[in-house]
């Protein structure tokens, strides 16, 4: 049987993690646990709706969340998102971090980002050095390519993608 205490302590920590509606928003601005709810209509990227459990950051004043943009316009125009609930990040425990195992997701994926985007870089001076332009798959962005002096090699999609897949192998 348990005690009291017990009980009380069950009943706060479960109120505490409880799903808010979206419709009221966080009062301040930070990261929070979302369920988030992404839709294609299948114009340009294959047809899915699919619901999503997983960290994102809110902006007061403006009331907006963070969701990311596809680099591709097409896609971001095929997809709609909505968060559906949220609720504050669960505080870690104190000694949590004192394990040399535990790592920051957010800064390695950061990282493994980061390392990804400098061998593309490298890639597109071998590119430069050959004198080699990847065409785009797209004819809208092929059509774009050069405005405003842009000279990359790896431009839109096709750059995005293999950023995308170094950092998958990283």
């Amino acid at each position: 049987m348990e005690s009291n205490y017990e009980n009380g302590f069950r009943d706060g920590y479960n109120a505490a993690r409880t799903w808010i509606p979206a419709v009221l928003n966080p009062s301040k601005s930070g990261y929070y646990l979302i369920i988030e709810h992404r839709k294609s209509k299948g114009e340009y990227l294959p047809k899915f709706d699919e619901i999503y459990i997983r960290k994102a950051r809110f902006i007061q004043p403006e009331k907006i969340w963070c969701l990311g943009k596809y680099v591709d316009s097409k896609a971001e125009a095929d997809v709609t998102k909505e968060v559906l609930f949220w609720m504050p990040l669960p505080q870690l425990p104190d000694d949590a971090l004192n394990f040399p195992e535990v790592k920051n997701c957010d800064d390695i994926e950061s990282q493994k980002n980061a390392h990804a985007t400098e061998i593309v870089e490298l890639f597109e001076g071998l590119l430069d050095e050959k004198g080699i332009d990847v065409p785009c798959s797209d004819k809208e962005e092929q059509e774009r390519r050069y405005d405003g002096g842009n000279v990359a090699r790896l431009y839109g999609m096709e750059y995005f993608n293999l950023v995308s897949a170094v950092q998958n192998l990283l």
